[in-house]
């Protein structure tokens, strides 16, 4: 079975490639794959062989039933070797995970790069701020830590959400990563699960959350810090 998923991901990843010869917009590849496997290293040699707009990794956490994953010595260890490699990891969680998160952020290498997903999925339809906003805080702290400005209306209210359900998270984030630690993310296709939603609507969105900002703040959070983070 294990064998068969490295095919699938190496021909997912060729995809990928395929279109980036199409659409010359596609600068990097996040690929899916565990850090935790005893032959990880083994893998991302030959993936980054495969497919050179490999820039990072990540791992769903929603399909992984370990209950304590995060607290792995083999995910510190997989990490580590990301951060050899001059590639990055994708932290792809929800709230009950973040102490955990936080603990991993102090156990890596100081140089290693992680982007927190989707603001770890906070309860936006219940308008529930803590103690989300609390673990955010924390991880925050580690300056090796990046957040995503991402995934947030699929995790409101799918029928009819609006700009300010998203306000009082994203100006969270904002305070405790500040500008230079986060970046614009759209989550399409999956942002279209919510009713009357495309890119661009998501895209207004946080235009409209940011315009705020001085200028070149705007352009770190959209352009910079993903450029500088994923090496592109």
């Amino acid at each position: 079975m294990d064998h068969w998923i490295h095919k699938i991901l190496d021909s997912h990843c060729q995809w990928v490639m395929s279109l980036s010869r199409e659409y010359k917009c596609i600068k990097g590849i996040v690929a899916g794959l565990d850090p935790t496997h005893p032959q990880f290293e083994s893998r991302l040699v030959s993936l980054k062989e495969a497919v050179p707009l490999l820039v990072g990794v990540r791992h769903i956490l929603d399909l992984d039933d370990r209950p304590h994953y995060l607290l792995e010595e083999d995910l510190v260890a997989g990490v580590n070797v990301l951060q050899a490699h001059n590639l990055t990891f994708d932290l792809l969680l929800r709230p009950p995970l973040l102490e955990e998160a936080v603990v991993l952020a102090g156990r890596v290498s100081a140089g290693a790069r992680i982007v927190v997903d989707h603001l770890a999925k906070p309860y936006i339809t219940a308008g529930k701020l803590d103690p989300w906003r609390q673990h955010i805080t924390a991880l925050a702290r580690h300056p090796n830590l990046y957040c995503k400005l991402s995934g947030m209306v699929t995790e409101a209210d799918l029928e009819k959400w609006k700009t300010e359900d998203l306000r009082p998270y994203v100006e969270h984030v904002l305070s405790v990563f500040g500008p230079e630690r986060l970046m614009f993310g759209s989550d399409w296709p999956v942002c279209r699960l919510a009713s009357n939603t495309d890119y661009q609507r998501v895209f207004s969105t946080m235009r409209e959350l940011l315009q705020h900002l001085p200028h070149h703040h705007q352009e770190m959070i959209f352009s910079t810090n993903a450029r500088t983070f994923y090496n592109l």
